[in-house]
């Protein structure tokens, strides 16, 4: 794994964890914050995890976003928690399905799940008022 930053005029740097194969693994974003009483004052700011299905860059697809945001009052450093654990963050799922013939046929967000954790299921779930669903059919 290659770890590699990216930076910006506003001051937000980037690091972005590689798999070593083109293809990013997560994604943290941070920013000075003089609101940290810490020699280094860097506040992540969102941390996007994703999940990969398939061995190879032909047949993987990316099955499972988990995006983590800082709450704009948490002053704790390090990787994210929870809404209630550790370093504080809104936590949110989106989940991908593809078919055999690697077309994407199912786009599930949940949002942030009521506040648990996600486990994308094997097969699209039923819509409901807390699960949003996208399907798509091929003929």
């Amino acid at each position: 794994m290659h770890l590699i930053a990216s930076h910006s005029s506003d001051g937000l740097v980037g690091p972005i964890l590689n798999r070593g194969n083109g293809r990013r693994a997560s994604f943290t974003q941070k920013k000075k914050s003089p609101a940290l009483k810490k020699p280094n004052r860097d506040a992540v700011l969102q941390q996007i995890e994703t999940t990969f299905h398939g061995n190879s860059l032909r047949n993987s697809h990316v099955i499972l976003v988990t995006a983590k945001q800082r709450f704009h009052d948490e002053t704790g450093t390090g990787a994210f928690g929870t809404a209630s654990t550790g370093v504080k963050a809104r936590v949110s799922y989106a989940a991908s399905y593809f078919d055999g013939a690697d077309r994407l046929t199912g786009v599930v967000d949940v949002g942030t799940n009521g506040g648990s954790s996600y486990t994308r299921p094997s097969t699209v779930p039923s819509r409901s008022d807390t699960v949003l669903v996208t399907t798509t059919a091929y003929n």
